[in-house]
């Protein structure tokens, strides 16, 4: 076998795996939401630098909210999967549910 006959065969193997593992994200992705409910997947406070305590939570499906303890209000809401991103159209100040 050559080098390049080799180097063919492991990009086929990890196309294969990289497919399977795909597969099982969307095998089971239906699944987690099923049994997601309306609770938090997390809930806690936390104390980021410089800053009072303020609520945080995650909710399915990888939404971050920020939630202001004493009032309620929703300080920031994330992009569903990318915590750092804010929601687009999020404005701050509305009560959270």
């Amino acid at each position: 076998m050559t080098a390049a006959q080799f180097e063919a065969i492991k990009t086929e193997q990890r196309a294969a795996a990289t497919e399977a593992a795909a597969n099982t994200l969307r095998n089971c992705a239906p699944l987690i939401a099923a049994r997601a409910t309306s609770k938090p997947l997390f809930s806690g406070m936390l104390k980021p630098d410089r800053s009072r305590r303020l609520l945080c939570r995650v909710l399915w499906p990888g939404v971050v909210q920020v939630i202001d303890p004493d009032t309620g209000i929703l300080m920031a809401e994330s992009c569903p999967g990318n915590p750092r991103e804010l929601a687009p159209g999020f404005v701050p100040g509305r009560p959270i549910d």
